[in-house]
């Protein structure tokens, strides 16, 4: 200030007064020294000199500060990355201008520090896995110290499923079901079959291994397996194993039938064949049948009979046990037909008086069963098996 007046009318409240000059004749001079930065420190020397020449001085100290943190208007756009961890993330920027140069159009302003001048930190935290979160906190800082923040979100995550070469070969394995086929449960167990698996970010002993099977057909029954391998983020990559189960295993037939012998004519005096395991298993001898795959009430049983001979007359019977998959097993009986009793003669033959002089003059013996049967007397002769 130049007066008086205006000295007086500063901040703290003084009062000039001379003897012999009045105020307004008073004058008014200053000087000032500057310190410092933040705050700026001046020392003003004002001095009051009356008319004679003669002076006083007054001090002012003033204070220049800036308190205004730096603007950031705008904001960053979340960054969404491929990868596997907090290290694929681009590496935080160090300038105002690198800052304002980020996807989504930041401004940074400050009233005192040019942006040459604002310093820019960055703290960063992680949290989750897939994605991984990385919260990086960017702080513009102006040269009083004064400062703002502006938050950036950066996704990291793995989107790539896990790799598999090669193919896995067909499978022939003896069974009765899907069951037989035990499924691989490792990355390990499905290399050994001739696949090679790997994955960007899961190490193989990471991945998981699952399997669903669809079964068709009976003998055999063809299942298509298709394995699924899962990375830790749940990518997932599937490749499909065919696997023939069949069963070729004959049914299994233990003892042996006894022997028949049977009074009777021809081969029609031979019991029916059986048609069940059961009626089959009954039969004198003690046989037992059994199947890995195929109960006995599915067991089918066939018969096919060879006759041969005459006294006896020998049925060689074949019985075929045959499974749901046709695989068979025999066993024989023997059959032994045969006419033990002799023919039967009824009556008696009359005498025969011949008038000769020796056993020349006897008649001629007969040789058939009609001529016997013709002689005197009237016998009859019969044979259960045999015709006249």
């Amino acid at each position: 200030v130049t007066t008086v007046a205006a000295l007086e009318a500063l901040t703290g409240g003084i009062t000039i007064t001379d003897a012999c000059t009045a105020d307004a004749s008073l004058t008014v001079s200053s000087t000032s020294v500057t310190a410092g930065t933040c705050p700026i420190v001046i020392t003003r020397t004002y001095t009051v000199t009356d008319a004679c020449g003669n002076s006083v001085s007054i001090i002012q100290t003033i204070n220049v500060d800036d308190t205004q943190a730096p603007v950031i208007t705008g904001a960053l756009t979340p960054l969404n990355l491929e990868g596997c961890s907090s290290a694929s993330a681009p590496p935080a920027v160090t300038t105002v201008a690198a800052l304002e140069a980020l996807p989504g159009g930041v401004s940074v302003t400050d009233a005192c520090t040019n942006d040459a001048a604002l310093t820019l930190t960055s703290n960063s935290v992680t949290s989750g896995t897939c994605p991984t979160v990385i919260t990086r906190t960017y702080t513009v800082t102006d040269a009083c110290g004064n400062s703002a923040s502006i938050v950036h979100i950066i996704n990291i995550d793995d989107n790539t499923a896990p790799t598999i070469t090669g193919a896995l070969p067909v499978l022939s394995l003896e069974g009765c079901n899907a069951a037989a086929a035990v499924p691989a449960t490792t990355v390990a167990a499905l290399e050994a079959l001739g696949l090679s698996i790997s994955d960007a970010c899961t190490v193989d002993a990471s991945l998981t291994v699952s399997n669903s099977d669809v079964a068709a057909g009976t003998c055999a029954i063809v299942v298509t397996r298709t394995y699924t391998v899962t990375d830790a983020c749940g990518n997932s990559t599937t490749v499909n194993q065919t696997i023939n189960i069949d069963d070729n295993a004959a049914p299994v037939v233990s003892g042996t039938l006894t022997q028949l012998n049977l009074e009777g004519c021809n081969a029609a005096s031979a019991p029916a064949a059986v048609t069940t395991v059961a009626a089959l298993e009954a039969l004198p001898g003690g046989i037992g049948i059994s199947d890995v795959c195929t109960p006995d009430a599915s067991l089918v049983v066939s018969s096919s009979d060879v006759v041969s001979g005459t006294c006896p007359i020998v049925i060689t019977r074949t019985y075929t046990v045959r499974d749901a998959c046709n695989n068979i097993s025999t066993i024989v009986h023997v059959i032994n037909v045969d006419d033990s009793t002799a023919p039967v003669i009824s009556g008696t033959l009359a005498n025969t008086n011949v008038e000769g002089c020796a056993a020349a003059n006897a008649p001629a013996p007969v040789t058939t069963v009609a001529a016997l049967e013709a002689l005197a007397g009237g016998i009859t002769i019969a044979d259960a098996c045999t015709s006249d």
